[in-house]
């Protein structure tokens, strides 16, 4: 997809990317999914991604999506489909909200 908007997503630093209806969403990282949460506009996943080389607490959050292909607390893999770009409650358009935290604290995805 395209990034359409960066800092936008419920005041945070995030991005959010415009793709056709049904376009998988792959993990970024390998990691263990903590949060699988249905909401008014789809489902909200975040994975916790343990990094070896240091102690820090870093997520990866996906907004909007439909159809989770995985389970709270399933271990996924980089690149694993974990759900698939649905359409914004009282909209039209297709989108992706994506965040990262590193020990709770919000980053601008790149």
């Amino acid at each position: 997809g395209k990034v359409i908007l960066k800092q936008s997503l419920f005041s945070l630093p995030s991005v959010v990317i415009k793709a056709p209806v049904g376009t998988p969403i792959h993990a970024t990282a390998t990691g263990t999914v903590v949060s699988l949460e249905q909401t008014k506009d789809g489902y909200a996943i975040q994975i916790a991604h343990h990094n070896p080389n240091n102690n820090k607490d870093i997520r990866t959050s996906y907004h909007f999506c439909m159809k989770p292909t995985v389970t709270l607390d399933q271990q996924v893999k980089k690149g694993q489909v974990i759900a698939y770009v649905g359409i914004l409650t009282g909209s039209s358009q297709s989108l992706m909200g994506y965040q990262v935290q590193i020990d709770r604290i919000y980053i601008q995805p790149k």
